[in-house]
């Protein structure tokens, strides 16, 4: 039987489960909500929270960063987490217990409380959220938005777009049935973009299209898809 005890490679591999669990087009699409999966992510984080240091402040920080929830809101694995829900056929099936038991799923190693359980039921079944990417950048000021990740694929027709905003909101912009996805940053991403002008639409499709600028020189981007989740 495999026992790990180091706490540098406890570490590592909870280190790779988070990034196999939360990533956003993953290739395995039954990773993220997997029963199995979720038990051994939670075995591991307790495994390198008892090997902390009773003494200090090690415990506690610990617990503080295994809340789903922390002191600026809800942390980004949640996101990726309902948007990998809604892909999940059994969730329109399932028992509301079931529903429940599927979100501690997707959600492990993280702590939450029922209360964020079913805020996150609500967030999959759409009840939340913004989904007109015109009402998103009319309600808030998306001037000099720094441009974080914008991730595409072709297979899944997914794109994902991730802003902070001048008041260091973080927003995330899901596309579904991506038709078109065009990102010009003439090689590798630069560590500064700064959005400099910005168009959208909600028409028949969503679409949005940005000019940035950065120390590179000028970068564009262009999406259009059927449908976009959007988060603040």
């Amino acid at each position: 039987m495999l026992k790990i005890d180091d706490p540098i490679e406890l570490s590592e591999l909870h280190r790779a489960i988070l990034e196999a669990k939360f990533h956003p087009f993953p290739t395995d699409a039954n990773t993220a909500g997997s029963p199995v999966l979720a038990g051994v992510a939670d075995r591991i984080y307790d495994e390198l929270s008892s090997k902390q240091d009773k003494r200090s402040a090690d415990i506690a920080s610990f617990k503080e960063m295994r809340r789903i929830k922390g002191a600026n809101g809800f942390r980004g694995q949640w996101r990726t987490a309902v948007m990998a829900a809604r892909r999940d056929v059994s969730m329109s099936s399932a028992s509301q217990e079931e529903r429940v038991s599927l979100a501690k799923c997707y959600l492990s190693p993280f702590d939450c409380t029922e209360g964020e359980l079913r805020a996150f039921l609500d967030d999959v079944d759409g009840k939340t959220g913004q989904h007109d990417i015109e009402k998103l950048f009319r309600e808030n000021s998306f001037a000099s938005a720094q441009l974080i990740d914008a991730a595409y694929s072709f297979a899944k027709q997914q794109a994902h777009i991730v802003f902070m905003l001048k008041d260091l909101r973080v927003c995330d912009i899901y596309f579904s049935g991506v038709k078109k996805f065009a990102f010009d940053c003439g090689g590798e991403l630069p560590d500064l973009i700064m959005l400099k002008k910005s168009t959208v639409n909600s028409g028949k499709t969503q679409k949005l299209e940005a000019t940035f600028s950065s120390d590179t020189g000028k970068i564009t981007l262009f999406v259009e898809g059927d449908s976009t989740d959007c988060w603040i």
